[in-house]
């Protein structure tokens, strides 16, 4: 999965275009970035509602299980959708 730039990133963060984002569309932008794009808080509680589960803060020191978690359901996105999901927050936001 290519990676945003920590630029990019903080650009959807402090713009706050992750609001525009359902918990899907949050888990899969934020789920397969290094990089932080929204509230810690957000994504937490986005990826809760999908897995239908809690989630305790140390299971996320372990990306790679939540991720395959997360996968054994939904496909892995690739990096068009990543680029469509924040152009459509984009726009919602204008």
């Amino acid at each position: 999965m290519e990676q945003l730039s920590k630029r990019q990133a903080e650009k959807i963060y402090h713009e706050q275009l992750w609001k525009y984002l359902n918990d899907e569309q949050k888990v899969r932008l934020q789920l397969f970035q290094r990089c932080l794009c929204m509230p810690f808080r957000e994504f937490h509680t986005a990826l809760e509602n999908r897995l239908k589960r809690k989630i305790q803060l140390l299971e996320f020191g372990q990306t790679k299980k939540l991720t395959a978690e997360y996968l054994n359901h939904h496909p892995m996105p690739q990096w068009t959708d990543i680029q469509k999901l924040i152009q459509s927050a984009r726009l919602h936001h204008s």
